[in-house]
Parts: structure tokens; sequence; C-alpha cells
């Protein structure tokens, strides 16, 4: 085994896009690692198992999701309102987490919201990164009325 890249490090500014390549579907899967919408197969009753089934930090994020009806939201805002330990790296952790369930136990292709990275200032790409995430409309009235 090749272990060439083991312990390459990777720059603080790219931190953020490798979390979210983690939370992607692995290789084989979706060809689109973050899909939103009825158009990924989503249903209101999935949507509703799946904050069921969250624990409450992911709870929590879902509901600040609905919130911003639709709108995008970064991984450091929510970090800072549910005031997690790790910051953004804890936001990336729970992403990963829910997108394994989201394959194992509903047999989904992809997560129930869209995720896109950008540079938190674009003049000084020194400053790192951030992903937005963003839940289709429906989703977000599915999820305030649970």
């Amino acid at each position: 085994m090749n272990n060439d890249f083991v312990n390459v490090p990777v720059p603080a500014e790219r931190v953020q896009e490798v979390y979210s390549l983690l939370a992607q579907q692995p290789a084989g899967g979706s060809s689109r690692p973050s899909v939103g919408g009825a158009d990924a197969g989503w249903t209101e009753a999935l949507v509703v198992r799946m904050f069921k089934e969250s624990a409450d930090p992911m709870q929590h994020m879902l509901r600040m999701l609905a919130d911003a009806d639709g709108a995008e939201v970064s991984t450091n805002e929510i970090a800072a309102k549910l005031d997690l330990p790790k910051g953004a790296a804890s936001v990336a952790g729970m992403a990963g987490a829910i997108g394994r369930r989201v394959n194992s136990r509903y047999s989904m292709d992809g997560l129930p919201w869209t995720s896109r990275w950008r540079y938190v200032d674009p003049s000084d790409e020194t400053k790192g990164t951030e992903t937005l995430i963003s839940l289709p409309k429906w989703i977000c009235k599915v999820i305030r009325d649970i």
C-alpha cells in the first residue's frame, strides 16, 4: 500500500473543502454529492423521519436551515449560533454522519439540501473557505411544521 499522502498537511484555507468532500457520497454513489428537494426523491414522510431520528444538534441545525426559508446559511454561522465546540468542523462532522445515515438507512443518494463552498473573503483567499447550505422551501416548511 502506498502511503505517500498519509501525512500530507492540508492548508488551513482548504480545510472546509476537505470537510465538504468527506460529507459527499463515496465514489460509485451519486454523481451529484448534494442534491436538494423532490428531484432527489425526498418525500415529506422521509424528511420527517430523518428529522425525528436525528440527535438534538442536527435537529437544531435543520431548524436553523428551515428558518432561513431556502436562503443559504454558512457552516460558520451554524457553528456560531449552535455554539459548536469545533466550529464549522462540527457542522461538517454532523453533515457526514447524516449523509451516511441517509445513504444506508433511507437508501437516498443525496442529502436533502444543496451546498457549495466559497472563500470567506474573495479578495483574500488566505482567510479560508466556508460551506453554504440551503434547504428547498418545501422541506423548510415540513421541518417548521414538525
